[in-house]
């Protein structure tokens, strides 16, 4: 999962074993509560593409390292340029 920081100002969050979800509503935070397990192994190949937001499964995703952390997008050839001409702007959005 991405955390997003202009987001997560603004969304329902919880902290589940010291990591912090984001969810899009609070019927959605109250789900994952009640089986966060469950929604954990259903998403732990899914990831973010910072540039457009879209969600992957890791395997159609694009890996690129930069500066020792991996990220991945979408797959398509715009979100890997914009990325990779102006990375700094895409990763200010990401929490570690």
């Amino acid at each position: 999962m991405l955390k997003i920081s202009e987001v997560s100002r603004k969304v329902p969050s919880t902290i589940y074993n010291g990591l912090k979800y984001y969810f899009c509503c609070n019927d959605c935070k109250e789900r994952f509560l009640k089986n966060p397990e469950y929604y954990i192994n259903e998403y732990k190949n899914i990831v973010v593409c910072p540039v457009c937001f879209a969600e992957r499964d890791k395997s159609n995703a694009i890996k690129i390292e930069y500066q020792s952390l991996e990220v991945y997008t979408c797959g398509c050839p715009h979100c890997e340029e914009a990325f990779l001409n102006d990375p700094t702007s895409f990763l200010e959005t990401i929490e570690e």
